[in-house]
């Protein structure tokens, strides 16, 4: 179960739940979201002013070796699949998904800066040696 701390856009559950499904049709693997008795994808258990919560089924796994190159062309294969995913979809992207920070978030600090500057010293290195350019579409 996922308690939606921060309110509910029912809408963007919807999408979620679409794109959960359209993915899950080219055959990755993911938590599928129950309904409740009315058909929503989000439930608001008590009183009318509680939060809202998703309830999801529990895939189990196992942990993945990071170095194990088939591991990593698993994950970029999969990685790129939710694009394929969306295919045809109608309607605006969030614009979390098309702004990044300006400078003065930047400077300000984002909760994630110091975790991301850590990655590009460690590990980004290591593994960049393993990204390729994709094939281009049969369209170009």
């Amino acid at each position: 179960m996922k308690e939606l701390l921060f309110g509910c856009d029912e809408a963007q559950v919807g999408r979620e739940v679409a794109l959960r499904d359209s993915a899950a049709g080219l055959g990755i693997a993911a938590p599928r979201l129950f309904r409740n008795r009315h058909g929503a994808p989000v439930s608001r258990p008590g009183s009318p002013g509680g939060s809202w919560v998703k309830l999801y089924d529990w895939v189990d796994g196992t942990r993945a070796d990071p170095s194990d190159p088939e591991v990593l062309d698993w994950f970029g294969r999969t990685m790129a699949l939710p694009h394929r995913a969306g295919e045809g979809a109608a309607g605006t992207p969030s614009d979390w998904y098309e702004s990044c920070p300006d400078g003065a978030d930047w400077d300000a600090g984002l909760p994630w800066s110091d975790e991301l500057d850590r990655f590009a010293a460690g590990s980004a290195p290591r593994l960049a040696h393993w990204v390729t350019p994709s094939a281009p579409p049969a369209s170009w």
